[in-house]
């Protein structure tokens, strides 16, 4: 079902990355980038450039690592690996497309990506401006 098309409100998008993980078996949080986003397609490339800074740091290509080779190994079979599927989503134009659609209908996008310790969150959320029409009314403490 289609949601009617809801202008961008003046606000722009915020787009957030964070990491969401555990140390001494406490949830921890790490704000990895914030964003104001003035457009739909705006929002998503500033996300994909978020995703693939993210990837390349965690799984760089041999010859651009700037640890040596043998240090970087393959993930084993059946363990999330959090770099592919960060990249997958880069290149998938279909998601992409629909991440815009979504943001152009007024709707929260949200990706996750993770791996054996981690998981990645990427998301954009159109915020609306404050209205003029709206006084702001002061407290005396």
């Amino acid at each position: 079902m289609m949601h009617p098309r809801l202008p961008v409100q003046s606000g722009g998008i915020l787009c957030t990355v964070a990491a969401h993980g555990s140390a001494d078996s406490k949830p921890v949080e790490v704000q990895l980038g914030q964003h104001r986003a003035h457009s739909p397609a705006l929002a998503c490339q500033w996300l994909r450039g978020r995703a693939r800074w993210i990837a390349d740091r965690l799984d760089p290509e041999p010859e651009h690592a700037p640890v040596p080779a043998a240090a970087l190994y393959e993930v084993p079979y059946g363990v999330p690996d959090a770099p592919t599927a960060l990249r997958d989503w880069c290149a998938d134009v279909m998601r992409q497309s629909g991440a815009v659609s979504g943001l152009d209908h007024g709707q929260r996008i949200r990706f996750m990506a993770r791996d054996d310790t981690t998981v990645y969150e990427l998301s954009a959320v159109p915020v609306a401006a404050p209205s003029p029409w709206l006084r702001q009314v002061q407290f005396d403490h």
